[in-house]
């Protein structure tokens, strides 16, 4: 399975990608970074960053916090809209232009069928944190 997001030590190189996944080694296709998986090449956490294989570099001393603050944060979003985002997303590899935007439309009016949809709206306009109940 594929993980939402990576982090990376700053020290980090990455090994041997002849042995990736092929649904990595297809990301990193559809990025134009085919030449990694062909020649296992190794690189830096930097360059890995700004291949956009990783979202963010750390220390190795706080990369475990990190990491879990960045959890947190997802955490603390309304779970529908954020497993809505992740499906738009993603099917935005998969479909034409004119499909995709097809899809998020139709997302996009689902959210409005849920509770997290009006708590996020008020608590925005009433300048507050919001109080998701994942419904």
């Amino acid at each position: 399975m594929w993980i939402d997001r990576c982090v990376a030590l700053n020290t980090m190189l990455t090994q041997n990608l002849s042995v990736c996944s092929n649904l990595f080694c297809s990301v990193l296709y559809r990025t134009n970074h085919r030449h990694m998986c062909l020649t296992g090449e190794r690189i830096n956490a930097q360059e890995a960053l700004d291949a956009g294989l990783v979202a963010k570099i750390y220390p190795a001393d706080s990369l475990v916090d990190e990491a879990v603050k960045m959890g947190h944060a997802i955490a603390s979003k309304g779970r529908i809209s954020a497993m809505m985002v992740k499906e738009a997303v993603n099917a935005a590899d998969e479909l034409a232009l004119q499909e995709g935007l097809r899809f998020e439309r139709r997302l996009f009016h689902a959210a409005f069928a849920t509770k997290d949809q009006k708590e996020g709206m008020s608590a925005f306009l009433e300048k507050r944190d919001a109080n998701f109940t994942h419904e």
